[in-house]
């Protein structure tokens, strides 16, 4: 019930007037692995790329198969430089099951990354995995201090804390957490039902100072959605509410910071004057004055809904939409940090569909996997090589 509803969300339609799309196809798309179900996962999602060029990542489904997870308990798969795919690591059930919310990578060797668990059972749990021992730390949700984690972990310039947030707690509408390296956790904040934040969706950002940034999916003006600051006092404080129509609605997928107190983020609808909107892309100002980058129409092969986006060491940012575009299966956008918008592939049928994470490597092609469809049905890693 909670993956259906989160998966809800992101199927939400199509929008956004006053956007120019250059379209270029001068790339190379190629299929990096397809996933064949069962032992070798279905559903991947959450790339991470090494300085070597191996790919690591999560499969919802897949590996594993317990009685409380018929289809398979999820895996953690690595692709290495040419193709060759290998399963790392199984999860073996209970609340560690089901990872949906991405993969990191530390300099010291370790993957860490959430499990959701389920909706009867269990509230899920962080893990990290060392890759040279194989030794597996968990820490484990209990409801009340959060519950269903479904977004990527942020680690700290220290590399010892991890950072994350929960949509849900069987007493708030969401939490922050941080995980320190022994695995002990700590709750930050909680969103109380009185207040006007509800629900964290995307991965949060942190700056030099310790303050922790992020979204919420709904709060604010008619619950269009916030951008939010957690002092390192333990304050929270709203920093922007979203308007909805042109100043966009429900920010979804992470929360980026440029270094220079700038942060950048997408929201899944508004962007248009008709509709619900096809999505925005945002930035905001250490000022709190938002400016909007970018709003999808649905209208000029541009695609609708973007559900990820990252940005590089220029400034320009990367990310995908799960609808529109010129075939109808969603686009990889890239807008350039001088504003110009451009759409580097169309998904097609045979695609697959949902786009769910996007990473680029240290030559600056682009990987990304898709959840379902691919030659056997159960998902593919891609590559898009730029020119």
């Amino acid at each position: 019930m909670r993956q259906a509803k989160i998966r809800t969300v992101q199927a939400l339609l199509f929008a956004t007037l006053f956007s120019f799309c250059h379209c270029v196809s001068a790339q190379t798309f190629t299929v990096v692995y397809d996933f064949e179900k069962d032992q070798d996962g279905e559903f991947p999602s959450g790339l991470a790329v090494d300085p070597a060029g191996n790919l690591y990542g999560t499969a919802e489904f897949g590996g594993r198969e317990t009685s409380d997870c018929p289809g398979g308990c999820g895996l953690i798969f690595k692709i290495d430089s040419s193709g060759n795919k290998t399963t790392v690591y199984k999860l073996p059930g209970g609340d560690l099951k089901h990872p949906i919310g991405g993969i990191g990578l530390d300099h010291a060797g370790n993957l860490y990354g959430t499990t959701y668990g389920s909706d009867c059972c269990d509230y899920g749990a962080v893990f990290k995995v060392d890759l040279n021992s194989s030794r597996l730390l968990t820490s484990h949700f209990h409801g009340y201090d959060g519950q269903y984690p479904t977004t990527a972990l942020v680690q700290d310039a220290g590399g010892k804390n991890l950072y994350g947030v929960t949509t849900d707690s069987t007493n708030s509408l969401g939490v922050v957490f941080m995980v320190d390296s022994y695995g002990m956790k700590a709750v930050l904040s909680m969103f109380m039902p009185s207040g006007d934040l509800r629900f964290p969706t995307g991965s949060v950002a942190l700056d030099s100072g310790g303050n922790i940034y992020g979204t919420t999916l709904y709060g604010g003006y008619s619950d269009y959605g916030t951008v939010f600051k957690l002092d390192s006092g333990g304050v929270t404080t709203v920093l922007y509410r979203f308007p909805g129509v042109l100043g966009g609605a429900n920010p979804w997928g992470p929360l980026l910071w440029d270094n220079k107190g700038n942060f950048y983020g997408i929201t899944q609808n508004g962007g248009t004057v008709f509709g619900g909107g096809g999505g925005t892309i945002f930035k905001l100002k250490p000022d709190g004055q938002v400016t909007y980058l970018h709003r999808f129409n649905g209208l000029d092969n541009a695609g609708s809904r973007p559900n990820n986006v990252l940005i590089d060491s220029d400034g320009n940012l990367y990310g995908t939409t799960v609808w529109g575009g010129a075939h109808g299966f969603g686009t990889i956008f890239e807008l350039k940090r001088d504003g110009t918008f451009l759409v580097l592939y169309n998904f097609r049928e045979h695609d697959g569909q949902t786009p769910t994470s996007l990473v680029i490597d240290r030559f600056g092609s682009l990987y990304g996997t898709i959840g379902t469809g691919g030659k056997w049905g159960a998902g593919r890693v891609f590559k898009l090589t730029l020119p």
